[in-house]
């Protein structure tokens, strides 16, 4: 395994964009959601791959 170099791209949300009232209604009910705050009123259906990236207590990797 080699070392991830420090500002080195390593995934992208690429999943939907959708209202957040949009995100409440698909989700409903459901237990875990990955959704990423985007614009105001706009999330990232995060569901996929980029899902389990800092999925720790401890910060992993930066967003922007």
């Amino acid at each position: 395994m080699r070392p991830i170099k420090k500002g080195a791209r390593v995934c992208e949300y690429d999943g939907p964009r959708m209202s957040k009232a949009a995100a409440d209604d698909r989700y409903e009910g459901r237990f875990v959601t990955y959704l990423f705050a985007c614009t105001g009123n706009e999330v990232i259906d995060g569901f996929g791959t980029a899902m389990f990236l800092n999925h720790c207590c401890a910060k992993s990797v930066d967003d922007f």
